[in-house]
């Protein structure tokens, strides 16, 4: 099999013993301030378990390739994706509300769908609060995500009575002004970013 991490190739046999060869590979550069993304493994990326996967198909793999990041790439990249990711949601929130406001199913059906991408842009956050440097803005930020924690706490109430109307306010006048304050910090680190990085 070809094992490929970063610009380093390794031909390797197929055997459970190179298996754990590549996963200790892995490690040492995450030993060395390195962050795998994830692997992507005869054409199927895989985030979770790699070192399961590997080991679950390590017979009939042919293809290794381990997608690691510095900090300060995975930073940029984690920051623009949310950066992204919030900008498109803001305006489907906004429809969502317009739904259950109408008390629509459809409005009912995009709610997990909310409820997933705010946990992830919290997850992300605690991502960028792991690593070494902290600027004032990223605390903000961080702050800012517990804060979104507890709003979004305030939302079991009208979930489980159902009650479209409620929820439609507590999304419009708890959480929403909070994405936006999120998405305000991320425009100013993205631009100090810029700023660093045009002075390199």
């Amino acid at each position: 099999m070809l094992f490929i991490l970063n610009k380093e190739t390794h031909e390797l046999e197929n055997t459970k013993e190179n298996g754990k060869k590549v996963i200790k590979m892995i490690e040492e550069k995450e030993n060395n301030h390195m962050y795998l993304t994830h692997a992507e493994i005869d054409g199927h990326s895989i985030h979770d378990d790699i070192d399961l996967y590997i080991e679950d198909h390590i017979h009939s793999i042919n293809e290794i390739k381990a997608h690691m990041l510095s900090e300060k790439e995975l930073k940029e990249d984690t920051l623009q994706t949310m950066n992204e990711y919030i900008h498109g949601a803001l305006p489907e929130v906004e429809k969502l509300t317009g739904n259950l406001y109408a008390d629509k199913q459809e409005g009912w059906d995009q709610v997990p769908v909310l409820l997933d991408g705010i946990n992830w842009i919290v997850q992300a956050i605690r991502t960028l609060n792991q690593l070494s440097v902290h600027t004032e803005l990223e605390e903000n930020l961080y702050k800012t995500s517990l804060e979104l924690t507890e709003r979004v706490k305030l939302l079991q109430e009208p979930l489980e009575e159902h009650d479209s109307i409620l929820l439609s306010d507590i999304i419009s006048y708890e959480v929403v002004p909070v994405l936006e304050t999120i998405s305000g910090f991320l425009d100013d680190l993205l631009d100090e970013e810029g700023t660093s990085l045009n002075a390199n």
